[in-house]
């Protein structure tokens, strides 16, 4: 966007495949959770309810929300799934590497999302 580019060939519009993509992830990190919970029975109690509630509320938002809006909202979800994830580290559940990698990864795609919503 920043070049001007307004579609990619495959992808289409460069917003709208922005804000999946940001879904697709952020529902996928939920995942992960929801498979800690059923396999290792070491996470977190409730984290598989709270896994759910915030993947659906992630595609109802996507539904709901102008594009505009969804991308910053993305951040909030992102945060929580972080703040469980930092949790889980001091449980020893996840290791550090992961960890670290889901803070730059995390530290990066925030202000990509605010960005993205300011270009719009």
């Amino acid at each position: 966007m920043l070049a001007g580019i307004q579609t990619l060939p495959l992808l289409g519009d460069v917003v709208n495949s922005v804000a999946t993509y940001g879904l697709v992830i952020s529902v996928f990190l939920t995942g992960i959770h929801w498979g800690q919970e059923l396999s290792l029975g070491r996470a977190v109690p409730g984290l598989f309810i709270a896994s759910n509630i915030i993947a659906l509320t992630l595609w109802i938002g996507w539904l709901v929300l102008p594009v505009v809006y969804f991308l910053p909202f993305l951040t909030i979800p992102l945060l929580v799934i972080l703040a469980i994830d930092h949790n889980l580290f001091k449980l020893g559940v996840v290791d550090n590497l992961y960890f670290r990698s889901r803070i730059i990864i995390t530290g990066i795609v925030i202000p990509c999302l605010f960005v993205t919503a300011a270009l719009i």
